[in-house]
């Protein structure tokens, strides 16, 4: 390059004045879009990160009622709800299921529903399964729509946990319906 008067020949354009705005105007946007996808990976992970918090504590509730129907096996019918409650072999619908149980957890006290063998004159073992399956239900009940059910098929039990999972965008009364199962024998 040569030099003229103590300058390069490149450097003497001086119609090149907006370039740096119009450079700052872009740096900005792509730090904009940056800070806008990290914000959305953050909302992506407390949601995934609240279903596994869900589904850990659904797993926690139904071992829980499962040691306490091993550690009461004497009174194990009265810990099935007092319905239609013949468990399902393959997948289930937990949305058809969870709307099903309304008429139950409409009831302030579920424990009506549940039933003893000698047709209202429980034995203290009952009188242990209605007050596990309260404690149960109560706690069972602090998942956000959380409902729970016990079946059984033959010699099969199955527990049953749900919940209504609030997703990113409010849609009213189609919240996604999800749950955990359990199989078990006594």
């Amino acid at each position: 390059m040569e030099k003229r008067k103590n300058k390069l020949v490149g450097t003497l354009c001086t119609h090149q004045k907006g370039m740096t705005l119009l450079e700052i105007v872009i740096s900005m946007l792509i730090v904009a879009l940056g800070l806008a996808m990290s914000v959305s990976m953050i909302q992506t992970a407390n949601r995934f990160g609240d279903t596994a918090e869900f589904t850990a504590f659904a797993q926690q509730k139904s071992q829980q009622i499962i040691d306490a129907m091993r550690a009461n096996n004497i009174a194990r019918d009265t810990y099935l709800l007092d319905w239609e409650n013949t468990a399902t072999q393959g997948n289930i619908d937990y949305k058809q299921l969870y709307n099903n149980l309304n008429a139950i957890y409409d009831v302030t006290d579920i424990t009506g529903r549940l039933r003893c063998k000698n047709s209202g004159r429980c034995t203290e073992s009952e009188n242990i399964a209605k007050q596990d399956m309260k404690v149960w239900i109560e706690e069972i009940r602090s998942l956000p729509g959380g409902r729970g059910i016990i079946r059984q098929r033959d010699n099969q039990y199955e527990v049953v946990v749900m919940w209504r999972h609030v997703s990113e965008t409010d849609r009213g009364e189609d919240t996604p319906v999800q749950g955990t199962r359990v199989w078990f024998t006594l």
